[in-house]
């Protein structure tokens, strides 16, 4: 037997021991069957067909078995899981109307158990039966057990065709063992409802985090949030796959964080609490709750802020919280903090100081842990970035204060779409008719030397030195 694949890689299962047994006796026709797939299962079963005068009249009655005595083999389909093993049981039995048959059995999953190497999570004793006591409808019944905690099923289908069913699962379980890799490792409590259809699945109850470890040193390249006009290519041919809707999930599930949520990464370490609603709005997946920082420390350009109180509020989709933060640290009698609000992606911050110093002071406290007077060059530039990366409501002011600082005439900075293009410009006049500006990439290498030359009234000249050069005479018409 040869399993076909899209990829070139078709899967050979041997048999043996093949073997059919027909007997016709009067109006009665028995049967048997016997095959052995080498090193992976046996199917058996016999029936036997009564004969009416009629089509409607003719009646069945037999039982077929199943069984695969390891789960092994089915490994090479499952690439992204490993492990994999257990053994499957099933017996249907089917009689009544040849035509329409009344089928009843069960399906049995015995000591299973695979890992994920994506989660480091390692499912095992899984233990599943799926048994039919009425026409159409079965019982699902079972168990697994992850790390220290066991998960409960228990739920019920119904059948009316092979793309017409419904399905309703519960799922129980205490500190099972999500997620365990060296950036997370998470314990979860689940009391969850699925709803499950060929096209649809919905998700609802509680989840509850007793415990979790976050050390994140960067977002993963995996964390990007998809476009709703995203279109799809399939593997074959290039074949853009229009008309086949995937999955829908439709969430409506609280979840709720214990006593023991520490988070470090991104500068900030702290313990998290609070309360998400995770639910769909026009099929857009949105959050609402809160998390507080609890005994939040916060560490950048070298310092060390404490948080006073914080909190990411979240009502839309979830990465794109808002901010509610207030940061403080203590140097030479001052007490200097910043106030962080906006949103995640978008934020707005605020300096303050206890006694009142101005912002420029405030700022340069904050960071660099001295007054902007004592500041260096380099010092300078990490206030720059600083200003451009918080978000300081009143940066251009304080750009213009550390560029005078130093003998400048000018600082700001300039933005565009990608904040990775972003570019500090730095200008000095030397005199009436000469100014230089030098521009500097905040995030790459890109440098700019340009010289504006007053030459009269109406001519001026620029120059520019970078990776490429170049000379532009000007000459200006003023209009009344």
């Amino acid at each position: 037997i040869i399993i076909k694949s899209d990829h070139d890689d078709d899967t050979k299962i041997h048999y043996q021991n093949g073997k059919i047994d027909l007997d016709f006796k009067d109006r009665q026709i028995s049967s048997k069957v016997n095959l052995t797939i080498k090193g992976r299962g046996e199917i058996s079963g016999e029936a036997t067909i009564r004969l009416g005068k009629k089509f409607s009249q003719h009646r069945i009655d037999g039982e077929a078995l199943f069984t695969i005595s390891n789960l092994r083999w089915l490994q090479e389909f499952f690439p992204d899981i490993t492990r994999l093993r257990g053994g499957i049981d099933s017996t249907i039995t089917f009689q009544g109307p040849l035509s329409k048959p009344n089928y009843q059995g069960n399906i049995k999953l015995s000591g299973g158990q695979f890992s994920i190497p994506d989660t480091n999570t390692h499912l095992r004793n899984i233990n599943l039966l799926i048994q039919t006591n009425r026409p159409n409808h079965a019982s699902i019944i079972g168990s697994l057990q992850t790390g220290g905690g066991k998960l409960d099923i228990n739920g019920s289908m119904v059948i009316k065709k092979l793309n017409d069913w419904t399905a309703k699962i519960a799922l129980r379980g205490k500190n099972l063992q999500f997620i365990n890799t060296q950036e997370v490792t998470a314990v979860v409590s689940p009391n969850i409802l699925l709803k499950v259809s060929p096209h649809s699945a919905s998700v609802t109850g509680t989840l509850h985090i007793p415990s979790a470890e976050l050390q994140l040193e960067d977002l993963p390249e995996t964390a990007i949030y998809e476009s709703d006009d995203v279109i799809f290519v399939s593997d074959k041919k290039n074949t853009i796959v229009k008309d086949e809707k995937p999955l829908q999930i439709i969430p409506n599930i609280h979840i709720t964080l214990g006593k023991r949520i520490n988070f470090k990464g991104f500068g900030l370490q702290s313990r998290l609490k609070g309360k998400l609603h995770i639910t769909q709005n026009n099929r857009i997946i949105t959050t609402q709750g809160n998390l507080s920082i609890i005994n939040g420390q916060y560490r950048a350009y070298g310092q060390s802020l404490v948080i006073e109180h914080g909190r990411l509020v979240f009502n839309g989709p979830i990465g794109n919280p808002g901010l509610n933060i207030r940061a403080i640290r203590s140097v030479d009698n001052y007490k200097v903090g910043i106030n962080l609000a906006g949103t995640l992606q978008q934020p707005k911050s605020s300096v303050f100081s206890n006694p009142a110093l101005s912002e420029s002071d405030a700022i340069s406290y904050l960071i660099t842990g001295q007054s902007l007077s004592n500041n260096s060059g380099d010092q300078i530039q990490m206030l720059v970035q600083a200003i451009r990366s918080l978000g300081i409501n009143s940066g251009g002011s304080l750009l213009n204060n550390l560029g005078h600082s130093i003998g400048l005439d000018d600082v700001n900075i300039i933005t565009f779409n990608d904040y990775k293009k972003s570019k500090l410009q730095l200008g000095k006049r030397l005199g009436s008719r000469l100014y230089i500006r030098y521009i500097t990439g905040l995030f790459d290498s890109f440098h700019k030397v340009a010289l504006d030359y007053k030459i009269n009234k109406s001519w001026s000249v620029q120059a520019e030195h970078s990776e490429n050069q170049g000379i532009d005479f000007i000459y200006e018409i003023d209009k009344d």
